[in-house]
């Protein structure tokens, strides 16, 4: 067994072709099956691989595949030139081989760390577009929770709104909300009576629109005193309705600042318009 492994070794490192006749039978046949078999194995292996990416259209990397597949056709050729050796030289055919083996390997070589370098790049910036991604979700899951919880104090305002509403609707004695700048932001029912106009009307205008210009003067000049003081004042005034009709009122005013810090001044009026009448007909004492 010795003998056969030192007569393979010096095969290997320095065998003359068309030696196949210095050699023992069981050597020989050593190694024609090991480097048919090698050969078949490679070349089952190309085949295989041309079949796969032939189906697989989608397939990256087609072009390696098929490079590794040409280098498996050649190292199986190889196997095959050297079991022909063994009985003809072939000097010629097999460093053609052996050359064109070595161009397609060096080839292949560079081709697969162009795609790592390439495909470490692409993975770096996959990361960073995934970080970007993630960022952005962040943002609009943000931006989603912020709109929610905003909407959620709209509808809060707006029941509170409402149910102020529906409570002052409740009293009789006409009652009005107004802002700095002295238009009416909230109105009872008993005060559109009063004024003989619709909410919608109201809301958002001011004394100026529906009294004259004397009696607007003179409630502006009320308010404006109590805005810049604050407290409260109650005061005798003389309006005019939406139908024309003059009423003397008794307007209790109060001025504060609301959650927001901006001034409003709160306001309850009472018609003494028949008490006043009543007044100037009865005989004095």
């Amino acid at each position: 067994m010795w003998e056969t492994l030192q007569l393979f070794s010096s095969l290997a490192a320095d065998s003359p072709t068309g030696s196949s006749e210095l050699l023992p039978i069981p050597l020989v046949t050593w190694h024609v099956l090991s480097a048919g078999l090698t050969a078949i194995t490679c070349w089952t292996l190309a085949y295989l691989l041309l079949a796969f990416i032939r189906r697989r259209h989608d397939l990256p990397y087609r072009r390696l595949v098929l490079l590794f597949s040409a280098c498996t056709i050649l190292w199986g050729l190889e196997q095959l030139l050297a079991i022909w050796r063994l009985w003809l030289p072939a000097d010629w055919l097999s460093g053609s081989v052996q050359t064109a083996t070595a161009l397609m390997s060096g080839y292949t070589a560079v081709v697969v760390a162009i795609a790592l370098f390439r495909s470490d790049n692409t993975a770096a910036q996959a990361t960073a577009s995934q970080g970007e991604r993630e960022n952005e979700a962040a943002l609009v899951a943000q931006l989603r929770d912020r709109t929610a919880e905003l909407a959620a104090a709209n509808v809060i305002r707006r029941y509170h709104q409402t149910f102020l509403s529906r409570i002052l609707d409740t009293i009789t004695d006409p009652i009005f909300v107004k802002d700095r700048q002295h238009r009416w932001v909230t109105v009872n029912e008993a005060f559109c009576r009063l004024m003989n106009q619709p909410r919608a009307v109201l809301l958002g205008k001011s004394e100026g629109d529906f009294l004259t210009v004397a009696e607007a003067d003179t409630v502006r000049e009320h308010e404006t005193r109590l805005f810049a003081g604050q407290g409260d004042t109650e005061t005798e005034e003389q309006i005019t309705t939406g139908n024309g009709k003059k009423l003397t009122v008794l307007t209790k005013r109060v001025a504060f600042a609301d959650e927001h810090n901006q001034p409003i001044l709160v306001g309850i009026v009472r018609d003494i318009t028949a008490r006043k009448q009543l007044e100037e007909k009865s005989p004095p004492d």
